[in-house]
């Protein structure tokens, strides 16, 4: 599941906030994430792409 997780999230991350459901108003409540069936939602990355991913990861990083 980490490995997973890990390369879903940048691609879920901008949808997320391109959805318009986080609004700020109302009272001062938790906001709520939408993470359910995250995992089944995920688009399936192949070795190729984790590994592209990585290395421009960790040429960002400095590394």
């Amino acid at each position: 599941p980490g490995r997973g997780q890990a390369a879903s999230q940048p691609r879920s991350a901008p949808a997320a906030g391109g959805r318009g459901g986080y609004r700020r108003t109302g009272a001062s409540r938790k906001p709520v994430l939408p993470v359910v069936g995250d995992d089944a939602a995920a688009p399936e990355v192949s070795p190729e792409e984790l590994e592209e991913i990585l290395q421009l990861a960790r040429k960002l990083d400095g590394k």
